[in-house]
């Protein structure tokens, strides 16, 4: 897949430009090499950080393109905090780059694999949660990394952890598990607090039941003119439906085709 970045107008112009570069248009593309992976914008909206398959591009309004290598060999997700100091780059190989925008630089720590990450609202901490099952093959874990690449903090989580989420400041780390067992199809968050990095609390989620649908009445009939009809084989009417839905059904031994008057009779 082809890279480019699409510029597109935020809101209209007055004068000859106006239809031009109406709300929604493409105004300009840049071209950014292959495989784009994902996209951030800076909190000020002045920078769009576009991620690759080798680095990170920061485009400017002028269209103006910067590079930062990253370390991560198979990038998968890219995240900015929310007060633009840092980008944290995930991969599916055991590696987190870390960028610091205003330096346009870039340092990438080894990390077991993750299945689930979030940045701090400060940019100082990612969080990440590692599908590696602990001893009891139960558990799976989470890690807490600082934006100079240490890891400071580790804790158990029960089940396998599939999202993360945070409060708005900061202080609270959730943590979505499901169920250990194919037994319990529900699962739990967990509530951790981040100063501590030790659950605080446990919130139970039960599974989420989709509506069942109607099953299907079938009746089964023989063909009412002779010959006698076979016993080796039937017809199958199924309802409701909109469409005619009588179809023959039947065995026969190699060789053996039905009869004639196994032709299906359409009812309404």
């Amino acid at each position: 897949m082809r890279g480019k970045a699409r510029h597109a107008a935020a809101t209209p112009n007055a004068g000859a430009k106006g239809d031009r570069e109406r709300e929604g248009a493409v105004i300009a593309e840049v071209w950014l090499g292959d495989c784009p992976r994902d996209i951030v914008t800076s909190p000020d909206g002045e920078l769009v950080y576009v991620l690759t398959t080798d680095s990170v591009k920061a485009v400017n309004g002028l269209h103006h393109v910067e590079s930062i290598p990253i370390g991560v060999e198979e990038p998968k997700r890219m995240m900015m905090s929310s007060d633009g100091s840092r980008i944290y780059v995930t991969g599916h190989d055991s590696a987190v780059s870390i960028i610091d925008p205003n330096n346009m630089t870039a340092k990438t720590v080894a990390t077991p694999r993750s299945t689930a990450a979030i940045v701090s609202p400060d940019g100082d901490y990612i969080y990440l949660a590692h599908g590696t099952a602990v001893a009891d093959r139960r558990s799976t874990w989470l890690s807490a990394i600082r934006a100079d690449g240490t890891a400071v903090a580790f804790a158990a989580a029960e089940g396998f952890t599939t999202g993360l989420a945070l409060s708005p400041n900061g202080r609270r780390l959730y943590v979505a598990s499901a169920a250990s067992s194919s037994d319990h199809r529900g699962g739990k968050i967990a509530v951790v607090d981040t100063a501590s990095f030790k659950a605080i609390d446990f919130i139970a989620v039960d599974e989420i039941r989709r509506p069942s649908r109607p099953t299907p009445k079938a009746s089964y009939t023989s063909p009412t003119s002779t010959p006698t009809p076979s016993p080796l084989w039937t017809r199958v009417h199924i309802a409701p439906s909109p469409l005619p839905s009588t179809m023959p059904l039947w065995r026969s031994w190699p060789g053996r085709r039905p009869n004639s008057y196994t032709r299906p009779i359409h009812t309404p």
